[in-house]
């Protein structure tokens, strides 16, 4: 028998995982869905779970901790949103591991303006995607991506 043989190599990794037993997919509990839910689920993230996030939007902007992240959001992002209605569409829980979670969150942005008073630009489709750890019995955002979908 030669190893070197494609046809082995797949063989080989075919059989090694069909009578392996699965390993246990971690799994999220009810009380750890809704406070994650409870926190990414609103459009302005409630204050102490993302004291350390590394975001970055759709267009290029990166911010670190929720200090420049806020100055961020405040100064450039939230006069364009004064008239602006926000539909979550789904929201995705995936666990990585017992204490960490990525959400993803699908919304409509609806009435956002090129500028405070400015031209309404068309509806956005857009996909949140966070990082979450559990830590100290409280969920945190570590990481968050902004990415607009389009349809």
């Amino acid at each position: 028998m030669d190893l070197r043989k494609p046809g082995w190599a797949i063989a080989v990794l075919l059989l090694s995982g069909s009578g392996a037993a699965a390993a246990a997919e971690p799994q999220i509990a009810a009380a750890d869905a809704t406070a994650i839910r409870a926190i990414v689920e609103p459009f302005e993230r409630p204050a102490g779970t993302f004291a350390n996030v590394d975001w970055e939007n759709a267009f290029g902007g990166r911010r670190k901790g929720a200090a420049d992240l806020t100055r961020f959001l405040t100064e450039r992002v939230r006069p364009t949103m004064t008239g602006m209605k926000v539909t979550v569409e789904e929201v995705r829980l995936t666990p990585v591991t017992s204490d960490v979670v990525v959400a993803d969150k699908y919304q409509t942005l609806s009435g956002q303006t090129d500028g405070p008073g400015g031209k309404v630009l068309p509806d956005r489709h857009v996909r949140h995607t966070y990082v979450l750890r559990r830590s100290a019995d409280r969920w945190q955002i570590v990481a968050e991506r902004v990415a607009d979908l389009r349809r």
